[in-house]
């Protein structure tokens, strides 16, 4: 219906608000401008032979890219700027992925990286070379797609990468950035995609979300998501109906059934309470004041998610947070719980729990937990009792 609609829309044009607003409060991040990136290794005039074997094979070593003695020295100190620019941003933000950029379009001021290309760089401790190597499949800058739509350019990504559509069978870079120079032009007369290969910590957590919300947004727009609370915050009203009829448990203020209290920690009950909605698969928001406390509520909700049976993935919006966490976890006894993905041993982790897992044998831990229990409710019971012959 037309209200329908309406309310939709109205709740498309808040979130849309809230983008704006939270990209105004930023500056530009090195995926909307190229020249805001502070430590890069410049790869644009690497021997050609280096450049066509990382692109053949996946990965190369500096001293392929690099074989004067002198430039190679020069890149070694570049590449070592880069690696402390992203163990900083890693210390900060908790993200700092390092990407390899080839084609800078430039415009009116404007100078936004076009292809993207994740790699990871190998610093060995022996006298050897450094190596770069690719470590997932090239994609647009989303930045730079939505820059383009702004201006009523529109990029079809998957057009774009798709072999068929050049007469070599391969989506060629070259062809590639003729056919995106070929649309912009026609909007953009001063576009231009300059042929340069930069490496750099382009990618941070403030642009994820711009890019991701984004995509929220288009995918809203062309109807429903698999997001039951972006649906109706964006005015879907069968989203909303679903959330007000939603059959929750009653809060109670008073002491539970210590036998049904999984959470960790010493924590209120309304922390239990957001504890059992989340084990129960509900979406919740926990409005908390941030450091005091919040480590232990995350931990005390993911035990409990923990023993009914659900994973949690906990993602922290600050190292502090997450060094936090960690520190709950482990004064909890829950460490062997725990795996930090964006450890670099994190696969060799998964390798030891599941050998640990095949010899796993059911311990003392579930028979003290229900004594323990037991007891608690014969201590609460007996001073029920006398409280009752006191006043009575």
């Amino acid at each position: 219906t037309q209200t329908q609609d309406q309310n939709a829309e109205n709740g498309l044009n808040r979130i849309r608000r809230w983008r704006d607003q939270y990209r105004g409060m930023l500056a530009p991040s090195p995926l909307e401008d190229a020249n805001q990136l502070v430590a890069k290794l410049d790869m644009t005039h690497a021997h050609p032979s280096g450049i066509a074997q990382l692109f053949a094979s996946g990965h190369v070593r500096l001293d392929s890219l690099f074989r004067d003695a002198g430039v190679l020295k020069a890149a070694e100190r570049h590449l070592s700027r880069v690696m402390d620019d992203q163990t900083a941003k890693r210390r900060v933000s908790g993200v700092a992925e390092l990407s390899l950029v080839v084609g800078v379009a430039t415009w009116k001021g404007n100078a936004l990286p076009v292809l993207l290309y994740p790699v990871n760089v190998t610093v060995p401790k022996e006298e050897s070379a450094a190596a770069v190597q690719f470590t997932g499949r090239v994609k647009l800058n989303t930045a730079f797609v939505n820059v383009l739509r702004e201006q009523r350019v529109y990029v079809d990504e998957d057009s774009l990468f798709d072999g068929s559509s050049y007469d070599s069978g391969e989506p060629e870079t070259s062809a590639m950035f003729a056919r995106i120079t070929a649309e912009a032009v026609e909007r953009i007369p001063d576009f231009n995609i300059e042929r340069q290969i930069v490496l750099g910590c382009f990618v941070d957590p403030s642009s994820l979300m711009i890019a991701e919300s984004q995509r929220f947004i288009d995918q809203l727009e062309n109807g429903e998501s698999d997001n039951v609370l972006l649906d109706a915050l964006a005015g879907n009203e069968h989203a909303q109906s679903s959330l007000k009829d939603a059959d929750l448990a009653q809060y109670s203020p008073f002491d539970a059934d210590p036998h049904a209290e999984f959470e960790v920690g010493d924590v209120d009950n309304t922390v239990r309470y957001a504890a059992s909605l989340a084990a129960a698969g509900h979406s919740i928001v926990i409005d908390g004041e941030f450091p005091k406390g919040t480590a232990e509520q995350a931990v005390a909700v993911a035990s409990r998610c923990l023993m009914s049976g659900r994973s949690v993935l906990y993602v922290p919006g600050v190292a502090e947070q997450k060094r936090l966490f960690m520190q709950a976890v482990s004064a909890n006894e829950l460490k062997a719980q725990m795996l930090d993905v964006a450890d670099a041993q994190a696969n060799a982790a998964i390798d030891k729990q599941l050998i640990s897992a095949v010899g796993f044998q059911q311990g003392v831990a579930t028979q003290r937990f229900d004594q323990l229990a037991d007891e608690l409710v014969g201590v609460r019971s007996r001073l029920t009792r006398y409280l009752g012959d006191l006043h009575g």
